[in-house]
This record gives structure tokens, sequence and C-alpha cells, in this order.
């Protein structure tokens, strides 16, 4: 035997052993040592996104919830059912059960495999809390060790921040309940509870508690929906064992049943859908222009700080859905022409931040955002920015009446369109103020007052208020509002007008903070932009044409009195009507209002108008909007 071969192989055996050692202790021990304990109480699992109020307002990740728990809050029976069930010394270990950590070593030593990890409630926490890889028996071996010293740091934590040890369990039981699945795509109890019996968790009994405690282990084997058999032996071992750390009487284990609803429904985490992929889409900007880091949206301690104001939001959202129904419920409405379709955005005045906005009627059956994508005809809504255009290069008030005769081919030379297009018969032929031009919607006032602005300096124009992203084919149909425009482009053009002059650039996303041991860290700020559009004096005339819009005008019959403050606006209605609009604004906010066929140009009523239409749901937005907003820096 050659002892100094065997001598070697000793010495490479003990050298492996140690490196695979260092490797499944010293590296996940110095990993357990940098993650931050807090992150494993935080209610939330992964990035969110909150209102301008601090309020949670939607998830940035599919398989995170922001519905939480407090301890208090959480009903007894499921307290002891998980207790029962996962960790029976729960409450007077420190993270890591040596009893059950001894009786996992000697099974797994016995069956040579590593089968089980004697893992507690604070364990389980820490496992889903922190995001590691599941790849193999090293990493699965890496993870225990991993879990065992955060969990002793996690308690240690939770101890010293509430006070005491059982108030820190509480705590740690709490943010259990808000994380942990309980099958079919559920996350946390809130989610369960409303899931398999359409309750809230307090209103749970003590075998629905059950129930879910026999879930943890094997959600989709133990699911009534999938085997009820297995879903009831799961209950029942879960009683058995309160019964046997006697949680429970004997007549209250005999009576524990329970019945899962015949209608489950699966939870939405993305709120109204257009808005979490608006959100999504604003952060793969900055993400672009390198404003923020490429993982941002994954990492779980982000928060992305949003302009909107979530219970507005929500409430323009239900106007929306709304107000579409309704008008499908008139005689006189097209059903052959589809499903209707809205749009809202609601901008503040003094900044260009998005306070609600609205992309569509349902998300799941159109997934496409009409408010920021969607382009459509703005018809006579154009007519104050081109009045307004036409002021600032006439800008003595005896050029401010204007004539409504049919236009003469002199006058718009070698441009295609129409010259003599229909005129409202509520303006007599001759020389109107620009004032009741806008107020009554004079289309040959407007062609006239294109004609003397001249093509490019319109062209010119419409690029500065963002209306077209190129030159549009030159025609005078574009001076009566024949080329599409998006409502948020909409909006931000009648904002400029409602901060006399200078034109906000709409965001939706105000800041972006990194959560760290209780501290919010800026990665992002928002910084407002602004340039100079029209002139102060423009926009003060535009203002009380589009104020008599409501009170004699095209909108005269549908407005009622509103105590908001000034209101001003114009009506917008497609020669076929397609399209109907309302743009208007108030002392604080600008509200665009859009609603047609999302595919196609059928009419929304034989015979309608954009002050029946469109008006009601813009009036409805302004008398529910809160009155907290600033108003404009600059405002009438």
């Amino acid at each position: 035997m050659n002892w100094w071969k065997l001598t070697r192989g000793i010495q490479a055996t003990l050298m492996l052993s140690s490196f695979n050692a260092g490797i499944g202790f010293g590296l996940p021990l110095c990993q357990a040592m940098l993650e931050d304990p807090a992150k494993a109480l935080h209610p939330t699992t992964g990035a969110i996104a909150t209102d301008r109020k601090g309020e949670p307002f939607l998830p940035l990740s599919e398989d995170n919830t922001l519905a939480s728990l407090e301890y208090k809050d959480l009903p007894r029976f499921m307290v002891d059912a998980l207790v029962a069930r996962e960790d029976s010394r729960f409450w007077t270990h420190w993270g890591v059960d040596l009893i059950g950590f001894a009786r996992a070593v000697v099974a797994n030593l016995a069956s040579l495999r590593f089968k089980e990890g004697a893992s507690t409630l604070t364990m389980q926490l820490v496992e889903h809390s922190y995001t590691r890889s599941q790849k193999g028996a090293i990493n699965r071996v890496q993870n225990k060790v991993f879990e065992w010293i955060m969990a002793f740091r996690v308690e240690y934590y939770a101890s010293h921040v509430f006070s005491s040890k059982s108030k820190g369990k509480q705590a740690i039981l709490a943010s259990y309940c808000n994380r942990v699945g309980f099958g079919h795509g559920t996350g946390g109890l809130i989610e369960a509870a409303r899931y398999y019996f359409k309750k809230e968790p307090h209103e749970l009994s003590l075998g629905e508690c059950a129930h879910l405690a026999g879930l943890l282990r094997a959600p989709t084997a133990n699911s009534a929906y999938r085997n009820l058999e297995n879903a009831r032996l799961a209950r029942d071992a879960v009683i058995a064992r309160m019964l046997q750390l006697k949680m429970i009487t004997e007549g209250q284990a005999n009576s524990a049943h329970f019945y899962v609803t015949s209608n489950p429904k699966v939870p939405n985490r993305k709120g109204d859908g257009f808005t979490f992929e608006l959100i999504r889409r604003e952060i793969t900007k900055l993400k672009k222009t390198g404003l923020i880091p490429q993982d941002i949206d994954e990492t779980s301690t982000t928060e992305v700080i949003l302009t909107i104001d979530a219970d507005f939001h929500r409430k323009v959202t239900n106007l929306v859905r709304d107000e579409l129904y309704h008008i499908e419920q008139r005689p006189e409405f097209n059903k052959g022409g589809g499903t209707l379709e809205g749009a809202a955005v609601v901008l503040e005045n003094a900044t260009g931040a998005i306070l609600a906005i609205v992309g569509g009627r349902n998300y799941y059956q159109q997934m496409f955002n009409c408010a920021v994508d969607g382009k459509r005809e703005i018809a006579s809504v154009v007519k104050p920015l081109i009045f307004a255009n036409y002021i600032d290069l006439n800008p003595k008030p005896n050029q401010w009446r204007i004539s409504n005769e049919a236009l003469g081919k002199n006058e718009a030379s070698g441009l295609q369109g129409n010259y003599h297009p229909h005129e409202t018969g509520l303006l007599p032929t001759g020389k109107h103020s620009i004032i009741d031009a806008i107020a009554y919607s004079s289309n040959r006032a407007s062609l006239r007052a294109g004609s003397i602005i001249g093509w490019n300096r319109w062209n010119t124009l419409l690029q500065q208020l963002h209306l077209t992203p190129s030159s549009l084919p030159k025609s005078t149909d574009t001076w009566i509002g024949s080329f599409p425009v998006s409502p948020i482009s909409a909006a931000a053009a009648y904002a400029t007008i409602a901060r006399c002059g200078t034109m906000p650039e709409p965001y939706l996303i105000a800041e972006v903070r990194k959560r760290e041991s209780g501290l919010n860290r800026p990665l992002y700020i928002h910084k407002n932009q602004s340039h100079s559009i029209f002139s102060p004096l423009s926009c003060s005339v535009v203002h009380r044409g589009m104020v008599k819009v409501l009170s004699h005008g095209t909108a005269s019959l549908n407005a009622k009195p509103m105590a908001n403050g000034s209101i001003a606006g114009k009506t917008g209605t497609s020669s076929d009507i397609a399209d109907v609009w309302f743009v208007g604004y108030t002392d604080t906010l600008t509200i665009a209002v859009w609603i047609g066929f999302h595919n196609n140009r059928n009419p929304i009523v034989r015979r309608g108008d954009a002050a029946s239409l469109a008006y009601p749901l813009f009036e409805k937005i302004v008398r529910s909007s809160p009155e907290k907003f600033p108003a404009a820096v600059n405002s009438f």
C-alpha cells in the first residue's frame, strides 16, 4: 500500500470537505448577516406603488399583495391552527426549534437524505421574504442554513422593535399570515378567506381556519376544489392536533365544519389593469433614460410614489363605466356598433400631475389604453386653441371680431379640405366676437382664424402642444378638428390655457424610493417642466368663450350650476357622431373626456352630440373631485 498516496487522499478529502462546509455554511452565514431583518416584517413582499397620500395603490409584481392584517385582526382559531399545524413551540423558541431540529437530523441521517428541515413559522416567513435560488441540493442546504440564521435575527429584531418577545412573535405571525400562499393564486389570509369562503378573516369559523392551515403543506393536493377527501383529512389532522394541545374542546372539534364557495374568484392584483400597465411603462422609460436602476421593480424594498389620488381615481373609473352603461340603455343607442368605450384624464393644473386616468372600460376585454394610446378625431375641441393662437398674432381688441362666412379659395391657397363646412345655426352670417365663436362652435370662423394664422405657424403650434407626433396633411379640415388626438394630449393642451399659457408635462411617477431599515432613500424625484405657448391675454379671452359654452353655448342645455369655482370647457362632436369629447377645467383641475367605439367609426347614437353624451361625465367628475388640489400659479 502506498501510504503517501493514502495520506494525500485523506488530505484532499478533508480539504474538499472543508471547502464544501465553507460553501454550505459560511456563504449563507455571510448572506444572512448582510440582509435586513426588518424586511420580513414589511407589510408587502415586493415593490409597490403608492398614491400621492402614501397609501398602497398597486403591487408591481403579480405574485404580491397589498392586503395586510395586524395581529389583533387575526381570528384566534387561525392563530392556534397555524401553531398546531406548523410550529407547536412557536411561542417559546427564538426562530429555530432545537427539539424539532434534533428530530430532523435523526430522520435525515436515518434516510441518508435531506428530508426534513424543522421549519418553524419564522423560518417559513424568512423563506417567503428573501428571494433565493432553489436549484440543486447544495442550494437547498444553503437555504436552510440561511433560514436558521435569519430566523434568529428576525426574532431578535422583532422582540426589540416591539418591546417584548411575545409582541415580536405576534408581529411575526401577522406578517406570516400576510405573505404565505394558500393555493389557487391566493396570497395572504385576506385573499384566502375571500377566495374560499367569501368572508373576511375575522368571520372565519374553526373548521374554516383548520382547512386553511391544512392547505399550507400541500395547497394543490389538499384543495377542496381538487380533492375533497384530502381536504377533509388535512382539516381533521389540524383539528386533532389542536385538541391534543388543548387549544379547543372535544365539543368544538366535533362541530368543526367548512364549506367552500362554489364561485371562487382569483384575486386581481392589477387594479383596473390600464393603470398597472401604464405604471410599468413609465418605469421602463425611467430605466431606459438611466434615471433608476434596471432591477428597481424587482426589489422588494422599492416604493414608487404616484401622482394619482387613489380614492378619486377609483371614483372616476366607476363614473366612466356607469356613464357608458347609461348611454347603452338609451333607445337611440347604436347597438350594432360594438362595445362602447370611454376614457378620462384628470390633471392637476398647478403641476401637470395625473390625478386620475381611465384607459377604458374593462382591461381584460380590451387591453388598449384609450387615454394614452387612443387617438381619435378631436373635432371642435381644437377651436379654443386656434383662437388663442389667433389672438397672440392679433392682440388688439378691434381684431377680435371674425366673420363666419364661407372661406374663399384665396384665403387658404394651396390647402386641400372643406372651405364651406356646415355652420352652426346659433350664429347668423356676419362678424362675431371670438368669445361667441367659441361658445357657439363656429366652424367657419375657426377656418378663417386658421387661414389668417397660416399653415406653417399652425403646424408648429400642434408640435409644441404635442397634439400630433409629426406634420399633418395640409388641409383646412385640421382647423375644424379632423385629425386624431389622445385624451391625455388634449388635457395637457387645455391645462395650458388654465395656466394662462404655460404648458405642463403630464407625469405619473412623482418619486421612486428604496426602503432601508425603516428609512426611505430617494432614487428619483420628478422635476416639473413647463414652457410658454400662449400669452395670458389670449388665454383670458378664450377662457371667457369656454365659460360661455356652459352658460349660453353648446353645452348650456346640459350644464348645471356648480360650486367648484369657474368652469370652462368645450364640446367636440365628430361629423359622424363616432367620437364625442368634452375637455375643460376648474381652478384646480383639467379634465378630458372621450367616448366612442374603439375599433370602428360607427355613430354612437342616431341623433346626439357631445353636450348630451360626454359633458354629463365631465360634470360628474368635477362634482366628485376633492376640493384639496392647489390652483394653478397663474389662474383666472
